[in-house]
């Protein structure tokens, strides 16, 4: 069965269940858009075969459509590029250690050049000069930096599988997006905020700032803008 077919058969379920789609929206909380591309057949409009997978799941079940239907619809898995991740990794930090290590040379050499040419005395040490203390402002009284808080996500996959997407301190490009396996487990931090997309509630634990929280959600369920601030 492919993706047409699939999408046609919800549409005809929901018919014969006489549900308009507005009713499915407001029982689902999935757009109108949504619903419509998925009984259309129109992967694209979801960007990710994974993701049109967990809304199709979504839909059917809502349905009644029995597992093994479901199961008649094979979506190729998308995983995370590790690899590659790890290769960019390496270019950006060589991109990032040859100037340090250019500006740190530089900086030796001005301060060598600004040393005075102190030449010894009878073969001795140059002659030291002895410290005067600085008038100005007592050390109490020098500005305390301030403190910087944080909020730190910690993801760990208990079971299964699970697709997740991670958005940090409102950046719209997402630092992470892609299927953690059982056993599998990840932490982010942010300064403002870290907003979570799963893919499926059931499978995900959440441990932040070193608590674990309780259960967000089933098996299969999505579970979008998940927000964390940190503490007050």
């Amino acid at each position: 069965m492919n993706y047409q077919e699939a999408g046609h058969k919800l549409r005809e379920r929901r018919i014969s269940l006489n549900r308009e789609l507005e009713q499915v929206t407001s029982d689902l909380k999935i757009s109108q858009e949504k619903l419509e591309a998925i009984e259309t057949g129109d992967v694209s409009f979801f960007g990710d075969l994974f993701i049109y997978q967990l809304f199709f799941s979504t839909y059917a079940r809502y349905l009644g459509i029995e597992s093994e239907d479901e199961q008649q619809i094979t979506i190729p898995e998308k995983l995370y590029p590790e690899e590659k991740s790890k290769e960019k990794v390496k270019i950006n930090m060589i991109f990032i250690l040859v100037p340090a290590v250019f500006i740190v040379l530089i900086s030796v050499i001005m301060l060598w050049n600004d040393e005075p040419n102190l030449k010894p005395i009878n073969g001795n040490q140059p002659p030291q000069v002895e410290e005067q203390p600085v008038e100005g402002k007592p050390i109490e009284n020098l500005p305390i930096p301030p403190i910087v808080k944080e909020v730190t996500v910690k993801l760990v996959v208990v079971k299964d599988r699970c697709w997740i997407q991670v958005n940090i301190d409102e950046i719209e490009t997402p630092v992470f997006r892609g299927t953690l396996y059982a056993g599998e487990e990840m932490e982010f931090k942010g300064e403002k905020e870290v907003r979570l997309w799963i893919g499926n509630a059931g499978a995900i634990k959440l441990i932040v700032n070193g608590v674990e929280q309780p259960a967000i959600g089933k098996d299969g369920e999505v579970i979008r803008d998940l927000v964390f601030y940190p503490p007050d």
